[in-house]
């Protein structure tokens, strides 16, 4: 692609070696930067095409990626997913990148929308540049992106329970994962009709009982973080 005349083209290497990733074709850095209208450069994207693009291809892989902390799809994943594809993080990681000080634009801008569509804008530029290779991609999110989910995680954690927040924070610290809820394969105490084990990864932690599945489920977490207590003070 044509590069247009701007003060910051002979700066691009800088920007590439905090990106971690050098561009075999330089237009396409240049239209993820290039925010003026109309832009200047003979691109086959706009930046606004980049980055809407971007912002699909991030929320594929790190799903991907959170997947990859559990054997199998969990609902309590979708608000830490939410989270860590949010404006408020991809702002924070354009600002590490130092991505404004290379934008191109008709007014400036500090918005953390603006600077969020910016990073996704190029996030998508490396794919297109590495002849759609997501491995390519995945690395760079994963370098990027991915760091930030303790983050999200503490984010997502808010609407729960004390309780529920709690357990999923200590499995997550001590396990990388998310706890599972399964339906007791034992007989249940009592007159008590229904059991709930709640593990992490492959570990039992605890098994809950109650009349209902919600109640078996709330003692299930009591029981776990008793148990997690008793193993910190071992």
């Amino acid at each position: 692609m044509d590069l247009p005349s701007s003060p910051h083209t002979k700066d691009l290497s800088g920007l590439e070696e905090r990106l971690g990733y050098t561009f075999k074709d330089k237009g396409l850095l240049l239209a993820a930067l290039d925010w003026r209208w109309p832009g200047a450069g003979n691109y086959e994207f706009r930046a606004e095409t980049l980055e809407w693009l971007g912002d699909k291809l991030i929320a594929f892989i790190t799903a991907e990626e959170l997947m990859k902390l559990a054997s199998k799809y969990y609902p309590e994943f979708a608000p830490i997913h939410g989270s860590l594809n949010s404006n408020n993080v991809f702002a924070e990681i354009a600002g590490q990148l130092g991505l404004r000080d290379y934008v191109l634009r008709n007014k400036g801008s500090t918005s953390k929308t603006f600077l969020a569509d910016v990073f996704e804008a190029v996030t998508y530029a490396i794919y297109l540049d590495a002849d759609k290779n997501i491995e390519v991609a995945r690395k760079f999110v994963k370098e990027t992106v991915m760091p930030m989910t303790g983050a999200a995680f503490e984010i997502a954690l808010r609407p729960y329970p004390t309780y529920e927040g709690s357990l999923l924070r200590q499995v997550w610290e001590k396990y990388q994962t998310i706890p599972e809820y399964r339906f007791g394969a034992g007989e249940a105490k009592w007159d008590r009709s229904c059991a709930i084990e709640v593990y992490a990864k492959d570990t039992l932690l605890a098994t809950g009982y109650g009349h209902s599945v919600s109640r078996a489920k709330t003692n299930a977490m009591l029981a776990a973080l008793k148990e997690l207590e008793k193993q910190q003070t071992k």
